[in-house]
């Protein structure tokens, strides 16, 4: 994108705050986290990672990196940045895997940039695959497990008991929190949600169920996607390995005052 005139995204060490919150991994997941104490002190770990300085108010807005620099590109040249990130619309390369549809442009930068990490576009493919499939599909398929039905039941009643807010899961709980970009986001109904969160997933023993569950379904995908299953094992361990050589090199990324 930079060789193509646009300055696509900011300098790679102020991204993964703004991107990625540093949440606890188990905040975001289907069957939440079951610790308390840690709630109390931090809630979901969203606020804290969004401020940039202690001086900021406790409600922060949360922003969308790519949609702030989209909406920073002039409106006469947002075709050409598509064209240019995405290569010409509907042109994609298609797989079809146990149920699972995978896609990707085969032009623009977006294309090159998986090409060169997955050493091939058709590896992107299986990854993005498994990683539905097995990774994202296995946590949904997890749910209809029926020790966990039970327990998620259970969760959801204690959780409208202690803050009167119905949701079904603590993936619902975690989203009321974190609503949607440029929503103002309290520290106060955070830490509220989180506690009760957390207090709740340990009465009724959530985690632990959705743990086991989980490992029932992934196992019997495993067993049944077993040459899909090394093939990306494989795969990622090429990916890490040329993921880190990619970052590693210092001048890939030309600083804004050198393209301007």
């Amino acid at each position: 994108m930079w060789s193509e005139g646009f300055h696509a995204f900011p300098e790679l060490p102020q991204i993964p705050e703004r991107i990625y919150p540093k949440t606890d991994r188990r905040a975001h997941e289907p069957w939440g986290w079951d610790d308390p104490d840690r709630a109390r002190a931090t809630g979901y770990g969203i606020t804290n990672s969004l401020r940039f300085d202690a001086a900021q108010p406790s409600a922060v807005v949360r922003e969308d990196l790519y949609q702030a620099w989209w909406q920073s590109v002039e409106s006469s040249d947002q075709a050409d940045a598509a064209y240019s990130l995405h290569g010409p619309v509907g042109d994609q390369l298609v797989l079809e895997m146990a149920g699972i549809h995978s896609s990707t442009p085969v032009e623009g930068c977006v294309a090159q940039a998986r090409e060169e990490l997955f050493d091939g576009l058709e590896n992107f493919l299986l990854y993005d695959a498994y990683r539905n499939r097995i990774g994202d599909g296995g946590i949904w398929e997890a749910r209809s497990v029926p020790s966990y039905e039970s327990a998620l039941s259970n969760w959801s009643d204690c959780f409208g008991d202690e803050t009167g807010i119905s949701v079904e899961t603590p993936l619902d709980a975690y989203g009321h929190v974190f609503r949607t970009e440029g929503a103002s986001i309290d520290f106060e109904l955070e830490s509220t949600v989180a506690v009760a969160d957390a207090l709740c997933n340990q009465r009724v023993g959530l985690a632990r169920t959705g743990d086991q569950a989980l490992e029932i379904v992934r196992r019997r995908m495993a067993r049944d996607l077993h040459e899909v299953t090394q093939r990306f094992e494989q795969l990622m361990g090429a990916v890490l390995r040329d993921a880190n050589e990619v970052m590693e090199t210092e001048d890939r990324y030309p600083s804004a005052a050198s393209t301007s």
